[in-house]
């Protein structure tokens, strides 16, 4: 699928069946900027392990939310995605992986958590497998959660769209758009993403058009 204006032709994969006109809205990038804090003493050290635990927590519970709306909703492989990544929070190699990292590098919960999401999203790129690219994006989004919570950040909120709009955005999972409305949202354009991309399946399931990469 191409996208020409004037001199600038933009290419991506259509998912979703379907022809729309309107107004982008964007949305920011994914990853928060975070700039380590370094720890010096042990009370330091065992409040950033707290906020950690918290934020894990509080991941948990904000996909919990999401895991009843997609049920309600009854976007059966939108659970799936939602599943795995509840299952991702609540890995406890992870868990000691991020802990381990915050003394050994004696840095804050969400420096933390950013260089161990870093560390396993290198492995996952090596691997050609379409499934374990998605379970990459997985990882990356639940560590953009884990960030955002630990920061105090709000999550993102599409139901706040009022005017009809294509949502225009780095990537988009099944939580950021299941409380979307789905007659002000007219479709969605992703930077990254492919067939089987969680914004793809999330297109499809609100029939809505889409197009990703």
């Amino acid at each position: 699928m191409e996208l020409r204006e004037n001199d600038l032709l933009l290419k991506g994969i259509g998912v979703s069946q379907g022809i729309i006109i309107g107004k982008a809205f964007l949305l920011g990038a994914d990853e928060i900027e975070v700039s380590a804090i370094l720890l010096s003493t042990e009370a330091e050290i065992t409040q950033e392990i707290n906020r950690l635990k918290q934020a894990l927590n509080e991941s948990k519970q904000q996909l919990l939310r999401v895991k009843k709306e997609v049920e309600r909703k009854k976007y059966k492989e939108a659970r799936y995605i939602i599943d795995a990544q509840i299952l991702i929070l609540e890995d406890k190699l992870l868990t000691e992986n991020i802990i381990n990292t915050i003394k050994e590098k004696k840095i804050d919960a969400a420096s933390a958590v950013r260089d161990t999401i870093r560390g396993l999203s290198k492995i996952f790129d090596v691997v050609g497998d379409a499934y374990f690219k998605e379970r990459k994006t997985d990882i990356d989004y639940i560590g953009e959660r884990i960030v955002t919570n630990i920061l105090g950040r709000k999550q993102q909120d599409l139901s706040t769209i009022k005017e009809k709009s294509i949502i225009v955005a780095h990537n988009l999972s099944p939580a950021d758009t299941a409380n979307l409305d789905v007659g002000v949202v007219m479709g969605f354009v992703t930077n990254v993403g492919g067939k089987t991309s969680h914004t793809a399946i999330m297109a499809r399931a609100l029939g809505i058009p889409s197009v990703v990469g």
